[in-house]
């Protein structure tokens, strides 16, 4: 079998986390390609959110351990890409953008194929660059073979900086889900799920905690993945007791302990790729409540699935999710939807085959 690196963080959380285990792990590639990693993790962040250039200034020290363990990955790629036939690299924004181009353009130099999969706020992080790193980022984009992005909204953000032909749709995909619990015969208030991490802010934070203040007497209010900082902000506005909290939790937790406990999933972003989370929700069967940003309005159909609202209109989460707290069987109806459109359309062994002819063809372009 042809040999594929598969670079990226293996840690416990994380949208690329979640894409590099269901890709060597759960899909049926690995019965026709030999798929290995290399990890690139990195001390884990401190701050509620380090979403920005600042990440150089507001943590040094775990930038400078960052920049140390950086150096080790870079001494050992060089033996693990002469193995391989194909590199597969996931990038995103900022630092987890200028690390992973690094990557590849020693594979590139070493003269291995390879294909790029972008996550996370690439357009923010663009956005917020200055015309010389800008000039820079585009650079950087031309090094691979082959962009992957997640829906059709980002192939065309990216064909802006590099040829459209070289940029490739492959949405996020799950394991077949389980059929959900059967939510009707539940007695007591409803369970909103949010799923806070290391970059809180951009999550939502502050939507979550107005609907906490306005609507606690009518729902539970779940919140995973809660770090000490975010902690902190809750406790400083008087909410702890209104909420459930606990802290970051393994991906098979959330599928079989949190998402059948909860009625309704929370994600008031303002910036995404693709959210795998959101993708597990519905697959667990629960309406969503989320915001306009990179694919989500293209999987999620309000009044269908849940409802969408811009991240800064805290009028309109409540409304929406009031709408849901008081409408069980409508909140139920949407969930079965999810639950449908997940089964079937980001299906992981039916979506992940299209990295197969990408990566032949990737291989076959530098025969």
């Amino acid at each position: 079998m042809k040999k594929v690196l598969v670079v990226g963080p293996w840690t416990n959380t994380g949208g690329v986390h979640t894409f590099m285990r269901n890709l060597c792990l759960h899909s049926n590639l690995k019965e026709r390609w030999d798929l290995q990693s290399f990890d690139l993790s990195r001390p884990e962040k401190k701050t509620m959110d380090n979403n920005a250039y600042n990440f150089l200034s507001s943590d040094p020290k775990r930038l400078l351990k960052s920049i140390l363990v950086t150096g080790g990955h870079l001494a050992q790629f060089p033996l693990e890409v002469r193995k391989a036939d194909v590199l597969q690299i996931q990038a995103s924004d900022h630092y987890a953008f200028w690390e992973p181009l690094l990557y590849a353009k020693v594979a590139k130099t070493m003269g291995k194929p390879v294909v790029v999969r972008f996550g996370g706020s690439f357009d923010k992080f663009y956005g917020s660059s200055t015309p010389t790193q800008q000039k820079m980022i585009e650079r950087a984009l031309q090094v691979p073979d082959a962009l992957v992005v997640l829906s059709e909204w980002w192939k065309e953000h990216f064909s802006q900086y590099v040829d459209g032909s070289k940029v490739h749709v492959i949405p996020n995909a799950v394991p077949k889900p389980p059929v959900p619990p059967d939510r009707s015969i539940r007695t007591g208030k409803p369970v909103v799920l949010w799923i806070a991490g290391f970059e809180a802010k951009r999550k939502g934070i502050d939507v979550m905690l107005n609907l906490v203040e306005r609507l606690h007497t009518k729902a539970h209010f779940l919140f995973i993945a809660v770090t000490d900082q975010v902690r902190d902000v809750i406790a400083k506005r008087g909410l702890t007791e209104h909420i459930e909290m606990h802290g970051i939790q393994k991906r098979q937790t959330l599928k079989e302990v949190f998402y059948p406990r909860s009625d309704i999933f929370m994600l008031p972003s303002f910036g995404e790729g693709f959210p795998n989370s959101m993708l597990e929700a519905m697959a667990a069967g629960l309406p969503s409540l989320s915001t306009p940003v990179g694919a989500i309005p293209e999987v999620l159909i309000p009044h269908e699935h849940g409802f969408i609202n811009d991240p800064t209109d805290a009028d309109g989460f409540y409304r929406d999710l009031l709408y849901m707290i008081e409408n069980p069987d409508k909140r139920r109806q949407m969930g079965q939807n999810c639950y449908d459109l997940v089964s079937t359309k980001y299906h992981l062994d039916t979506v992940f085959q299209r990295y197969t002819d990408l990566w032949q063809q990737s291989i076959l372009t530098h025969a």
